[in-house]
């Protein structure tokens, strides 16, 4: 004799379920593909394009603005966003300038900027770049 199963189910029961499980599949995969949708906006958005001169008017104003490092050895947000104000006139093209952007470019120049600074310039780089007093 086979054993039996402790539960027993209704079909109304079972058919009840699979509504409320079927019901919770599709609200994961609409939350799924809200987020996806919102992950495909924010990278098709333009890219920064940076020119020789803008690089050296950003470093220029951060040079200039020194003092405004704060305590993680960093510059605030709000000094990225006042170079990104500040070197609006020399844009040429790609996307304007933001804070976040002048952020990610500084970091990827200073890294260079010290390495420069430690080993000699390196002469594979193709640009140099004129650093502009502001």
């Amino acid at each position: 004799m086979p054993p039996s199963c402790p539960y027993q189910y209704s079909i109304q029961d079972l058919r009840q379920r699979n509504y409320i499980w079927a019901g919770v599949i599709n609200i994961i995969l609409l939350a799924e593909y809200h987020i996806l949708a919102m992950a495909d906006e924010a990278c098709s958005s333009e890219k920064a394009h940076w020119t020789t001169d803008e690089t050296s008017h950003l470093i220029s104003y951060l040079f200039n603005n020194r003092e405004k490092v704060g305590e993680t050895g960093n510059f605030k947000d709000h000094v990225y966003n006042a170079a990104a104000e500040a070197i609006a006139e020399h844009w040429q093209k790609g996307a304007r300038k933001t804070g976040a952007m002048c952020k990610t470019k500084w970091a990827s120049v200073s890294c260079n900027l010290y390495s420069d600074h430690i080993s000699g310039p390196d002469t594979k780089r193709s640009h140099s770049l004129n650093i502009p007093s502001m």
